[in-house]
Protein backbone atom coordinates (compact mmCIF):
# COMPACT_ATOMS: atom_id res chain seq x y z
CA UNK A 1 0.00 0.00 0.00
CA UNK A 2 2.99 2.29 0.43
CA UNK A 3 1.73 3.37 3.87
CA UNK A 4 4.46 4.31 6.31
CA UNK A 5 4.45 5.38 9.92
CA UNK A 6 4.11 4.28 13.51
CA UNK A 7 2.98 0.66 13.91
CA UNK A 8 2.91 0.09 10.15
CA UNK A 9 6.38 -1.44 9.71
CA UNK A 10 6.44 -5.21 9.19
CA UNK A 11 7.45 -7.16 12.26
CA UNK A 12 7.90 -10.84 12.98
CA UNK A 13 8.64 -12.97 16.00
CA UNK A 14 9.90 -16.53 15.87
CA UNK A 15 9.72 -18.91 18.80
CA UNK A 16 10.75 -22.51 18.85
CA UNK A 17 11.01 -24.67 21.94
CA UNK A 18 14.28 -26.53 22.37
CA UNK A 19 15.22 -28.59 25.41
CA UNK A 20 18.78 -29.75 25.82
CA UNK A 21 20.34 -32.14 28.26
CA UNK A 22 23.75 -31.47 29.74
CA UNK A 23 26.39 -31.51 26.98
CA UNK A 24 23.89 -31.71 24.12
CA UNK A 25 23.93 -29.22 21.25
CA UNK A 26 21.28 -28.35 18.70
CA UNK A 27 21.47 -26.28 15.54
CA UNK A 28 18.39 -24.27 14.60
CA UNK A 29 18.23 -22.46 11.26
CA UNK A 30 15.74 -19.66 10.53
CA UNK A 31 15.07 -18.27 7.06
CA UNK A 32 13.72 -14.73 6.87
CA UNK A 33 13.18 -12.87 3.65
CA UNK A 34 10.79 -11.14 1.31
CA UNK A 35 9.91 -11.28 -2.35
CA UNK A 36 8.04 -8.94 -4.65
CA UNK A 37 5.59 -11.72 -5.48
CA UNK A 38 4.44 -14.89 -3.77
CA UNK A 39 6.29 -16.93 -6.40
CA UNK A 40 9.52 -15.01 -5.84
CA UNK A 41 9.19 -15.53 -2.07
CA UNK A 42 8.61 -19.27 -2.62
CA UNK A 43 11.63 -19.50 -4.91
CA UNK A 44 13.82 -17.77 -2.33
CA UNK A 45 12.54 -20.09 0.39
CA UNK A 46 13.45 -23.11 -1.73
CA UNK A 47 16.86 -21.66 -2.64
CA UNK A 48 17.83 -21.06 0.99
CA UNK A 49 16.37 -24.27 2.46
CA UNK A 50 18.47 -26.30 4.86
CA UNK A 51 21.49 -25.98 7.05
CA UNK A 52 23.96 -26.18 4.14
CA UNK A 53 22.54 -23.00 2.59
CA UNK A 54 22.71 -21.24 5.96
CA UNK A 55 26.31 -22.32 6.50
CA UNK A 56 27.23 -21.16 3.00
CA UNK A 57 25.61 -17.77 3.53
CA UNK A 58 27.34 -17.36 6.88
CA UNK A 59 30.69 -18.29 5.33
CA UNK A 60 30.13 -15.66 2.61
CA UNK A 61 29.31 -12.99 5.20
CA UNK A 62 32.39 -13.85 7.23
CA UNK A 63 34.57 -13.77 4.11
CA UNK A 64 33.17 -10.36 3.11
CA UNK A 65 33.90 -8.83 6.52
CA UNK A 66 37.32 -10.49 6.79
CA UNK A 67 38.38 -9.15 3.39
CA UNK A 68 36.84 -5.71 3.86
CA UNK A 69 37.93 -5.06 7.43
CA UNK A 70 41.35 -6.65 6.88
CA UNK A 71 42.25 -4.45 3.92
CA UNK A 72 44.20 -2.05 6.11
CA UNK A 73 45.88 -3.12 9.34
CA UNK A 74 47.74 -0.89 11.76
CA UNK A 75 49.93 -1.78 14.70
CA UNK A 76 50.45 0.71 17.51
CA UNK A 77 51.79 0.46 21.05
CA UNK A 78 48.16 0.64 22.24
CA UNK A 79 46.28 -2.67 21.79
CA UNK A 80 42.89 -1.00 22.33
CA UNK A 81 43.61 1.44 19.48
CA UNK A 82 44.60 -1.49 17.26
CA UNK A 83 41.27 -3.19 18.00
CA UNK A 84 39.36 -0.04 17.06
CA UNK A 85 41.38 0.75 13.95
CA UNK A 86 41.61 -2.82 12.64
CA UNK A 87 37.99 -3.49 11.98
CA UNK A 88 35.58 -1.90 14.40
CA UNK A 89 35.71 1.68 13.09
CA UNK A 90 35.47 0.60 9.46
CA UNK A 91 32.56 -1.67 10.34
CA UNK A 92 30.83 1.28 12.02
CA UNK A 93 31.21 3.44 8.91
CA UNK A 94 29.77 0.74 6.65
CA UNK A 95 27.01 -0.63 8.87
CA UNK A 96 25.94 2.56 10.61
CA UNK A 97 26.84 5.41 8.33
CA UNK A 98 26.19 3.88 4.91
CA UNK A 99 23.69 1.06 5.35
CA UNK A 100 21.66 2.21 8.36
CA UNK A 101 22.30 5.92 7.74
CA UNK A 102 22.68 6.30 11.46
CA UNK A 103 25.60 7.22 13.68
CA UNK A 104 26.24 8.39 17.21
CA UNK A 105 26.26 12.02 16.14
CA UNK A 106 23.72 11.93 13.29
CA UNK A 107 20.77 9.68 13.97
CA UNK A 108 18.34 11.36 11.59
CA UNK A 109 18.54 8.70 8.90
CA UNK A 110 19.35 11.42 6.37
CA UNK A 111 22.20 11.41 3.91
CA UNK A 112 24.49 13.99 5.43
CA UNK A 113 27.08 15.68 3.29
CA UNK A 114 30.27 16.88 4.97
CA UNK A 115 30.32 14.49 7.96
CA UNK A 116 29.39 11.44 5.92
CA UNK A 117 31.91 12.24 3.22
CA UNK A 118 34.63 12.53 5.85
CA UNK A 119 33.57 9.23 7.41
CA UNK A 120 33.40 7.42 4.07
CA UNK A 121 36.96 8.41 3.23
CA UNK A 122 38.05 5.91 5.89
CA UNK A 123 36.95 3.21 3.43
CA UNK A 124 38.99 4.39 0.46
CA UNK A 125 41.32 1.36 0.65
CA UNK A 126 38.92 -1.16 2.18
CA UNK A 127 35.79 -0.60 0.08
CA UNK A 128 36.42 1.87 -2.76
CA UNK A 129 33.20 0.81 -4.50
CA UNK A 130 31.17 1.92 -1.47
CA UNK A 131 33.09 5.21 -1.37
CA UNK A 132 32.35 5.90 -5.02
CA UNK A 133 28.68 4.99 -4.64
CA UNK A 134 28.34 7.37 -1.70
CA UNK A 135 30.22 10.20 -3.43
CA UNK A 136 27.95 9.92 -6.46
CA UNK A 137 24.85 9.89 -4.23
CA UNK A 138 26.06 12.91 -2.26
CA UNK A 139 27.12 14.74 -5.42
CA UNK A 140 23.59 14.32 -6.77
CA UNK A 141 22.44 16.65 -4.00
CA UNK A 142 24.94 19.39 -4.74
CA UNK A 143 24.26 22.48 -6.83
CA UNK A 144 26.75 23.87 -9.36
CA UNK A 145 27.50 26.76 -6.99
CA UNK A 146 28.68 24.27 -4.38
CA UNK A 147 25.65 24.48 -2.10
CA UNK A 148 24.16 21.22 -0.92
CA UNK A 149 20.49 20.33 -0.74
Amino acid sequence: SGALGHALDPCAAIRTPCELVDGQTQEIVFRLGAGKTAEEASQLARQWRGAAAAHGALAAVRAYWHETLGAVQVETPDRSLDLLANGWLLYQVIACRLWARNAFYQSSGAFGFRDQLQDVMALVHAAPDLVREHLVRAGGRQFGEGDVQ
